[in-house]
């Protein structure tokens, strides 16, 4: 992945641009500000390198019709300057800034990641104060690179040798955060994805072979709110929810834990900031506000 510049601004901010120019993930403690700064820049910079992917794609197709035209008009030309353009697109695409410009899967998946946390931050931001600190972890590498991978299944071997089926298993815990909110509450997330590639190969009757990639995700959104016994008590639940919740009261605190399963078919499915939020809506429901309590 392209990294933006680091911004001009605190050095936290220099510290997590060499975090993830080093190893396409962060993690770091620091204000709600500082991340929405750092997460924009981000941002932008992923939309220039998309932009710029789709010009060059069309300036690639351009120069496909030059040739052609050349080939036609003068083929000893036209197929020195065909050898020529192969040549330098191979080289450019091995050029590390420009590297990132062929991954247009991958981009649109980061930028989808970064949306979503940039929409979550926009909406806590009224619920904290300024300067109390966020605890982020962020994972751009994306779910289904080899340091994820947990399981492996070749092909199981029978007499037919069609269709074959490998199915390859990742783990891929890209979000995680946590921080104090005005109430005094502590709040901390987490979404995880279970991904299960399928590599289908199928062999019809005229003795093509084919190949086809399928996924299942399972996506684990957790939220766990922490608020003070002092200021909150617990509340049976007053209605069935599909997701699962759990409460219980420590020293201090009434633990409450929530989680949301979403299933998808594609790794271009983008997470929904409304999960999360359903989640935190669910488990202050499970708690009431003591008289005269509930805020810091």
């Amino acid at each position: 992945m392209s990294v933006a510049p680091a911004p001009p601004a605190a050095p936290s901010l220099v510290l997590l641009h060499a975090q993830l120019r080093r190893d396409q993930r962060c993690e770091a403690s620091t204000t709600l500000e500082n991340w929405q700064q750092f997460l924009t820049t981000l941002a932008a910079h992923n939309r220039t390198q998309a932009s710029r992917r789709r010009l060059y794609r069309v300036l690639a197709g351009l120069a496909g019709l030059v040739v052609v035209g050349l080939i036609w008009a003068m083929p000893a030309v036209g197929l020195l300057l065909t050898l020529g353009l192969i040549v330098a697109g191979l080289l450019f695409r091995r050029t590390g800034p420009f590297r990132s410009i062929w991954s247009g899967k991958q981009l649109t998946i980061q930028h989808q990641l970064l949306r979503f946390v940039l929409s979550m931050l926009a909406v806590l931001r009224a619920d904290m104060r300024p300067e109390e600190p966020l605890r982020l972890r962020l994972d751009l590498r994306g779910g289904t690179v080899k340091a994820k991978q947990t399981e492996t299944r070749p092909p199981a071997r029978g007499r037919r040798p069609y269709p074959r089926i490998a199915e390859t298993s990742y783990v891929d815990p890209w979000l995680s955060g946590a921080t104090r909110l005005l109430d005094g509450s502590v709040l901390a997330w987490g979404v995880v994805d279970h991904i299960r590639q399928r590599a289908i190969t199928k062999k019809n009757p005229r003795g093509k072979i084919k190949r086809k990639t399928k996924y299942k995700v399972k996506r684990c959104i957790d939220v766990r709110l922490g608020v003070r016994q002092d200021s909150y008590t617990p509340t049976p639940a007053v209605r069935h929810t599909p997701d699962s919740l759990s409460v219980r009261s420590g020293g201090k605190r009434h633990v409450i834990k929530a989680r949301r399963v979403v299933t998808t078919d594609t790794l271009e499915a983008g997470p929904q900031v409304r999960d999360v939020l359903d989640l935190i809506a669910q488990a202050y429901r499970r708690v009431v506000p003591l008289r005269g309590r509930g805020s810091a």
